[in-house]
């Protein structure tokens, strides 16, 4: 029912909760996912890369296909987003991803929606509607509108409580 894999082909937990939800397997060079409970497979071994995006298992997986994209595959086995991008993370938050698509960053939504694209090099970080970003190597605060909310001139800046940042 979950195909043939022993356990030489599973390579390591895809989720720390409890590590028991979803085990990464590697075929022939190719990485997938089986459910470690049912052992059903979650995603076929097609794939160069797969990371889970947080440690749950219902979140999903980034993967990386042959051609070295990057996208976003859903515990169901739907695709949230294509395999088009040049780098791609879920950053804390919001249920939005940091993309690099055609060398630019974006943040976008699971529709691949483009929410803010205003040239930094980063985002580290989302909270409600503020984004930790990096640009120049510098830290700084914008807002979902692209307003800068903290200049981009810190060596590192974290959230603190609602609203406040600690520079």
């Amino acid at each position: 029912k979950g195909g043939s894999f022993l356990a030489k082909d599973i390579i390591m937990y895809a989720s720390d909760e409890e590590k028991k939800d979803a085990l990464i397997i590697e075929k022939a060079g190719k990485k997938g996912l089986i459910n470690n409970k049912t052992s059903e497979i979650i995603i076929e071994p097609e794939y160069l890369d797969i990371m889970a995006i947080s440690d749950k298992h219902e979140d999903g997986y980034i993967v990386k296909n042959d051609t070295n994209k990057f996208g976003v595959i859903a515990n169901d086995k739907t695709k949230v987003l294509a395999e088009k991008y040049e780098d791609i993370k879920r950053v804390t938050g919001n249920g939005y991803y940091v993309v690099v698509e055609e060398g630019k960053v974006e943040i976008i939504d699971k529709s691949g929606k483009v929410i803010l694209d205003t040239g930094f090099d980063s985002v580290e970080e989302i909270q409600l509607d503020n984004y930790i970003i990096i640009k120049d190597g510098k830290y700084g605060v914008i807002n979902k509108q692209g307003e800068i909310i903290i200049q981009p001139e810190y060596e590192n800046i974290k959230f603190g409580t609602v609203d406040s940042f600690i520079a």
